[in-house]
């Protein structure tokens, strides 16, 4: 119905701080990569119903440098509740972008881990409780709002050719997807008495994977050396023993 594509900084900065008014919001980011510390953010979007959102260019912008700390603040003060659509990957890219100074800036990483998963939906994870089957199931943003949002793909994979207006247009639409699966999925779950599992298992494991993505996992590299002989001659024994069965 509306869309909001402030330029100035000045506008970024009022229409960040009119979000604070709404107890909920989804959040969308476009970037150039999968790899966090390669992706940046060429623009992020919210909206705060499955109708109206807000478009912002990050580093397409003249004002990007002042534009990453606002987004800090705006996150570090936003009290509402954040909904995301596969949130580790936003919320990766943005802990590394707006926290952290540099890959090792460990400190930084865990206020924007604290900071990004204090109150945060994930309608990814909403969509997986509610549609598991044996049979299988589509987890994809656009799969699941297709019946919303129609077929409004754009090759992201080639982010640079797309235009700035569109890709602000595209962003704001994930975002209005999101909103609109939220609503779908949170009263089904409730309705299955599947809260206790989204909220004390689910979500809580998101943040620790994205802190071990973030951070790497210590490795015992003579303890891996030592699987690795273990196992080729586990695979050598197995092999002899297959070669002179006779079968």
């Amino acid at each position: 119905h509306s869309k909001q594509l402030p330029e100035t900084f000045k506008d970024i900065s009022s229409k960040l701080e009119e979000l604070h008014k709404y107890p909920e919001i989804t959040c969308d980011i476009e970037a150039r990569s999968l790899e966090f510390y390669n992706a940046g953010i060429e623009s992020i979007a919210f909206s705060w119903d499955e109708h109206n959102g807000l478009g912002i260019l990050v580093d397409r912008n003249t004002y990007t440098e002042a534009i990453k700390p606002e987004l800090k603040r705006f996150f570090e003060n936003y009290t509402g509740t954040v909904i995301y659509h596969n949130c580790s990957y936003d919320i990766k890219v943005l802990i590394y972008e707006l926290f952290m100074k540099d890959i090792t800036d460990i400190t930084g990483m865990l206020h924007g881990l604290d900071t990004m998963y204090k109150s945060i939906h994930d309608t990814k994870i909403l969509a997986y409780l509610c549609t598991n089957s044996t049979s299988g199931n589509e987890l994809g943003l656009k799969k699941l709002a297709h019946e919303f949002a129609g077929n409004y793909a754009e090759d992201v994979k080639n982010i640079e050719r797309i235009t700035s207006e569109s890709l602000l247009e595209y962003n704001i639409k994930d975002c209005l997807s999101t909103f609109f699966i939220y609503k779908k999925y949170i009263k089904q779950l409730y309705e299955e008495n599947q809260q206790d599992v989204y909220q004390n298992v689910m979500l809580p494991s998101v943040k620790t994977l994205t802190h071990i993505e973030l951070m790497g996992m210590p490795i015992d590299l003579k303890e891996v050396h030592n699987l690795k002989t273990s196992l080729e001659n586990q695979i050598s024994d197995t092999e002899k023993e297959i070669f002179n069965s006779g079968v």
